[in-house]
């Protein structure tokens, strides 16, 4: 706390950052409505489950490398049947 920078800095080192803070507020009331964080863990399953069915129905031309027991919500991984087309 120095008085020199905040007097030098028109006092901003002072000042919380209220657009954040206000949308941050407005978000949390959105999750509050929703259902709370049940509700988007259950969102993000049933998208990664869409993923994954897309993937595993693709008569192998989409590929996930990744083992059913060690896949991943956050992160989707898939190869083509053909690596040519990857390019």
């Amino acid at each position: 706390m120095d008085y020199k920078i905040t007097s030098d800095n028109q006092s901003m080192y002072n000042t919380p950052p209220c657009w954040n803070i206000y949308m941050c507020g407005l978000f949390f009331k959105y999750m509050i409505q929703k259902g709370g964080i049940p509700y988007f863990e259950n969102l993000s399953q049933q998208k990664s489950q869409l993923l994954y069915s897309t993937i595993d129905n693709s008569n192998g031309f989409y590929k996930c490398p990744i083992d059913k027991k060690c896949r991943s919500r956050m992160n989707i991984v898939f190869v083509l049947k053909n690596p040519e087309l990857e390019s």
